[in-house]
C-alpha cells in the first residue's frame, strides 16, 4: 500500500566546503551527518530543536561546535569559521 502524497515537500540543505567527503555525494541523508562538526541554529529556532529531536530518535549525534541566531556565512568562533570558510556546496534532499 503506498503512502499519501505529502501535502508539502520541505527539502533541507547541507553547506559545506568543497574538500568535504559530504561534497562528493549526491543526496546525502540525514545519517551522514552523524558525528561531524556542525554550526546550527540556536534552540531559540523550534525548527532547530524540532530538527535535533528528529536526529535523536534516529540515532545521529552531530558534533555541535557553535550555535547563532545570525546568518550561516556570519560567525566569529574559531572552530565555526573553520567549518565554513570556503563554502559554496548546497546539497538538498527530501528526507
Amino acid at each position: 500500500m503506498s503512502s499519501p502524497p505529502a501535502v508539502v515537500d520541505d527539502p533541507w540543505a547541507i553547506l559545506t566546503r568543497r574538500d568535504s567527503e559530504l561534497a562528493t555525494m549526491e543526496h546525502p541523508g540525514f545519517d551522514v551527518l552523524h558525528q561531524l562538526d556542525l554550526v546550527a541554529w540556536s534552540h531559540r529556532w523550534r525548527v532547530q530543536v524540532e530538527l535535533e529531536e528528529t536526529w535523536q530518535r534516529r540515532g545521529i549525534a552531530p558534533k555541535i561546535v557553535y550555535r547563532t541566531d545570525g546568518p550561516l556565512a556570519d560567525h566569529r568562533h574559531p572552530r565555526a569559521r573553520r567549518l565554513t570558510s570556503g563554502l559554496d556546496s548546497v546539497y538538498s534532499s527530501g528526507r
